[in-house]
């Protein structure tokens, strides 16, 4: 298969959607247990307390939740506002939250606190910014809401912008109304790879092999092309990541694993849906190599879609990363 493809389905018994690229099975997210609200849900917040130090407030959420807003400016102690969910928390934690709504679909954007109706400057082609600009007219925004139009707008039939940005709106509409907003498995993967294509009904999960390419991808350890193999382990404290040469004991073994593996890493943690501080243990490699393996972490990383902070090596020659927390673990601790 060519091209880029974003599925649902159903796996293990909740709503699902993978992404497929050129065959492989780049991203995967899974709708979390009844009650966990997804990145993306609006709802009502009542802001409870200042978090001394950490520069935010606690904030009483629907359900006895409790979220954290890393933002003082504007806002004070028993006031009722509207936030959005921008992660997970881990266990014991506040949920992560921000006053800066926005609905973000494949193709468009809408703004409930960002009045106007804007087009990506990525779309210059003149002709095709006015028939966007008259078709999107015709699209009703609730009072003080806004729009804009990404990039991926640029080649694709106005009905299914059309068809989305009125989506968007009835999600906006839910939450005024009180009911819920959660967005989809599927929404979220088109919003994060907006270069795809939605399967046709007759794509399925089993039409591709979906649960064969998630066993393949999320066992213990996972075979690198080159012939080495790497290891994720998520424990309370890190995510350890080792790395092997396998049956290859030539002197460039251990810096060929090693960046076959580091190139994999973030759709494997995509994948696994991790985040939090991860620790990579590389092959072994000589140390005039560190420079060229750093490089190959950056590059590898500039395209994941989860923002990753890259902190560098330790004086046991790890290298550590500290990655957002946007996903539910896919597996238990136990799986």
């Amino acid at each position: 298969m060519k091209g880029a493809l974003i599925l649902s389905g159903s796996w293990r018994g909740r709503d699902a959607a993978a992404y497929l690229l050129d065959g492989q099975l780049e991203d995967f997210i899974c709708a979390p247990p009844k009650g966990v609200p997804s990145p993306g849900t609006v709802l009502s917040g009542k802001i409870a307390r200042p978090v001394k130090g950490l520069g935010g407030f606690f904030v009483d959420l629907p359900g006895n939740q409790r979220g954290f807003i890393r933002q003082t400016k504007g806002i004070s102690a028993g006031a009722s506002l509207p936030v959005q969910v921008t992660g997970f928390a881990r266990e014991g934690k506040a949920i992560p939250i921000t006053t800066k709504i926005a609905y973000k679909g494949q193709f468009v954007v809408i703004t409930p606190d960002a009045p106007g109706r804007n087009i990506s400057r990525a779309i210059t082609d003149p002709d095709r910014r006015t028939d966007l600009e008259s078709a999107l007219a015709k699209i009703d925004l609730p009072e003080g809401c806004g729009m804009v139009v990404r990039s991926a707008s640029a080649e694709s039939p106005v009905q299914p912008i059309l068809d989305e940005a009125q989506y968007l709106v009835s999600r906006h509409q839910a939450f005024l109304d009180g009911e819920n907003s959660d967005p989809t498995p599927e929404d979220l993967l088109l919003a994060t790879w907006p270069d795809a294509r939605r399967a046709a009904p007759d794509e399925t999960f089993e039409a591709y092999e979906i649960e064969d390419l998630l066993s393949d991808a999320l066992g213990p350890v996972t075979k690198l092309s080159g012939g080495g193999s790497i290891a994720i382990e998520p424990t309370r404290a890190l995510i350890a990541v080792d790395v092997n040469t396998g049956a290859d004991t030539s002197p460039a073994a251990g810096l060929k694993a090693t960046l076959d593996a580091v190139r994999d890493l973030p759709r494997l943690l995509r994948l696994r849906g991790l985040g939090g501080q991860v620790i990579l243990d590389p092959a072994p490699f000589p140390k005039k190599d560190r420079r060229t393996v750093e490089n190959s972490i950056k590059a590898a990383f500039a395209k994941d879609p989860i923002s990753t902070t890259l902190a560098g090596w330790t004086p046991l020659g790890h290298f550590e990363l500290q990655r957002r927390h946007a996903r539910l673990p896919v597996l238990e601790p136990d799986q």
